[in-house]
């Protein structure tokens, strides 16, 4: 055997030989009955004469790792998963061609080796589920590769160094990336606009973070974007139409706990096959769109403004909470809002109606005292239906001459009201005598006044 493959022959039994416990004999190939490349766990390169991968990974091994894996060094990929104990050691450093360690769910104590840096190719660095001490040094950032660090449930201690408070903007050269996990850290500043260039990103969450601005519009240019969630951090500003319009959202929209201002875009009915919709707990404003009828897959739902009703229309929704919001007006009665058990209003003082499980106020009833109607006239008036039930009573035939000179030619001066039918005009008849409210009806295609009725009104 050549000497550099005795050497590695070598390498691999003393890594064997730390280990104290093989519960499923998975190391017992490793022998010199046949080559190391066809050893279980290990692969070769195509010459096979070099050690590129050395997966371990679930063997469920006990034991230390030895620094013989340091003479590895075409290792390019390692996984780990077992119950390895003491320290990474620092020959670590030495893989300089080394791509994705894998250490993550082990016991390794003490701190990070310190030419861990050295391994200048790595673009994954999983060292999660171990027992880890220390800070998290600030050289880390030199790893220029790196697109994928997990530090998490370690005892680390300090902050996190200023090099890795923020997304960098480099994120949108990881094109090919299809999910971004980034939440429950330190990040600050505002998310990249450069993640809009990840176009086959399907998965984004960056709750819990400290992030501020604005979500990029870029972001809709991820038109495989399934999930998105920024709870829990800084942001602000208007909700972007343009993501609410990317149909391709099906797992969550998760906006809560923020400081976005605006309304809802009616783009929201654009999201068909979305299941999760939280906007809570933001500074949003208006009416939450009849749109939103168009989520028909929609089973979570949270988020501000008046309950439109034809909510009570998705069948898929399964728990409804609108709790502490600003709401007011009637609740539904049909759909959701007759399951009280899946359905939570509290914190609503405006609400009223619905299911008496909800134990609101009733709504108040309009008044029907047709003298109260008529007094009532103002500009924002919306229907003028009731103005044509007051004139019942009297039906003076006027020619429509009369009509037009009372009302100055039905001038913009004696517009009272406008509605979906026609528009409400005072007028006079003669100079000093009876004031008229005169209804006037509109044909939907050439405009002209095809009736007109009036109401006396007393001083």
């Amino acid at each position: 055997m050549h000497i550099c493959i005795y050497f590695v022959f070598l390498s691999l039994l003393d890594i064997k030989g730390l280990i104290q416990g093989d519960p499923f004999q998975a190391l017992s190939s490793w022998n010199d009955s046949i080559h190391f490349c066809d050893w279980r766990g290990v692969t070769c390169g195509q010459l096979r004469q070099r050690v590129t991968v050395l997966n371990m990974s679930s063997f469920h091994l006990v034991g230390s790792l030895s620094p013989s894996i340091g003479n590895l060094t075409f290792l390019r990929e390692n996984i780990q998963d077992n119950n390895f104990h003491s320290t990474i050691p620092e020959k670590v450093g030495r893989l300089f061609r080394l791509q994705y360690l894998r250490f993550a769910n082990n016991s390794f104590e003490g701190e990070l080796p310190l030419n861990i840096t050295d391994c200048s190719e790595l673009s994954i660095l999983d060292l999660r589920g171990n027992r880890l001490i220390g800070g998290i040094r600030d050289d880390l950032s030199t790893l220029s590769k790196l697109y994928a660090l997990s530090l998490s449930r370690n005892n680390f201690s300090g902050s996190i160094p200023p090099s890795m408070g923020i997304i960098p903007d480099s994120v949108g050269k990881l094109v090919k990336m299809q999910e971004l996990y980034l939440s429950e850290n330190s990040f600050t500043g505002e998310i990249p606009s450069t993640i809009g260039d990840i176009s086959e990103l399907q998965i984004l969450v960056l709750e819990q973070n400290m992030l501020t601005g604005n979500i990029p519009v870029s972001l809709s240019n991820c038109s495989n974007l399934q999930g998105f969630t920024v709870s829990q951090n800084r942001l602000s500003g208007a909700l972007p139409k343009e993501l609410l319009a990317l149909s391709s959202l099906s797992l969550g929209l998760l906006l809560a706990q923020n400081q976005f201002t605006g309304s809802l875009p009616s783009e929201v009915g654009n999201m068909k096959n979305l299941v999760s919709l939280d906007i809570s707990e933001n500074k949003l404003s208006g009416e939450i769109p009849t749109s939103i009828d168009g989520c028909e897959m929609l089973e979570y739902l949270r988020l501000k403004g008046q309950i439109p009703a034809s909510l009570a229309k998705l069948n898929f929704i399964s728990t409804l909470n609108l709790s502490y919001n600003m709401l007011e007006g009637e609740v539904p009665m049909d759909g959701i809002f007759a399951n009280s058990s899946a359905l939570s209003a509290l914190g609503n003082g405006k609400l009223c109606g619905g299911i008496k499980a909800l134990n609101l106020s009733s709504c108040p009833k309009p008044t029907k005292k047709k003298a109260k109607l008529a007094t009532r006239i103002t500009k924002k008036l919306k229907t003028t239906i009731t103005f044509y039930l007051c004139s019942r009573k009297q039906n003076q035939k006027l020619s429509y001459a009369e009509l037009y000179d009372s009302t100055n030619g039905f001038s913009s001066e004696n517009l009272i009201g406008e509605g979906k039918y026609g528009s409400v005009y005072k007028g006079v008849l003669k100079p000093g005598e009876q004031m008229l409210l005169l209804l006037r009806f509109l044909s939907s295609t050439n405009m002209v006044p095809i009736r007109a009725s009036w109401l006396n009104v007393q001083h």
